[in-house]
Formats: C-alpha cells, structure tokens, sequence
C-alpha cells in the first residue's frame, strides 16, 4: 500500500509542475494575444498545454526514466519492449486517458496492474 501512496503523491507533484507551466502558458498567450491584435484562434491554448505535457512526460521519460516527481518519491519506469520510444508514447497517452476517464481505474482493481503498465508493458518500482 505504500508503494501506491508514493506513486499517487509523485502523480500530484508532476501535476503541480504541470499546472504552473499551463499557467504560465495561458499568461503568455493572452499577453500576445490582447497586446499583438491577433485574432483570438480557439483552442490554440490548450494545444499548447497538451503540447507542455507530452514534451514534459515524454522527454524525461525518454531521458532518464523518471520524472521530476517520480525522482522526489524514488519511483522509477523499467520499460520491457525493444522499441522505447513507442513505449512511452503509449503510455503517456494511457495516462492522458485515464486522467479525462477516471472509470479506466477500475481495470487496476481487476487486473493487479495499472492500464498503462499493461499495455506499455512497463513497470515502475521503488529503487
């Protein structure tokens, strides 16, 4: 039970990061946008903030396999495919997924192991 309660905090801690980048993101956009008399183009901001989060996840992922909340709660990814890149990919997506579909959860009560694991066939552990 502790392993998930570090792996909920380190979700909460990247989310934190997140949310200061959407905010930032959302200041300089509106910046440019009232004082650079461009037309207002819809959704260009949260494109920009999903933009944020995929580069944020994927790259240190990519890098070294742990993100910066996952370095704070000592979690690490052990990734089991040859092809690494597709890997995180998909499983950033799945977590994307599952944060808009909370009923996706119920899968780990089911199956012992989180969707996104299963499919990316990769596991996070404790060092």
């Amino acid at each position: 039970m502790k392993f998930y309660i570090s792996r909920f905090f380190a979700f909460l801690y990247d989310a934190i990061i997140f949310v200061g980048f959407l905010i930032l993101i959302s200041i300089l956009y509106t910046s440019v946008a009232l004082f650079g008399n461009l037309k207002f183009v819809p959704y260009l901001n949260l494109f920009l903030s999903l933009l944020v989060f995929f580069f944020y996840i994927y790259l240190s992922l990519l890098t070294k396999k742990q993100t910066v909340g996952m370095k704070a709660w000592d979690l690490k990814v052990k990734f089991e495919t040859k092809n690494l890149r597709l890997s995180i990919l998909l499983r950033v997506f799945l977590i994307f997924i599952t944060t808009l579909f909370p009923l996706l959860l119920f899968f780990k009560f089911s199956n012992k192991e989180f969707l996104h694991d299963s499919i990316s066939k990769s596991k996070v552990y404790k060092n």
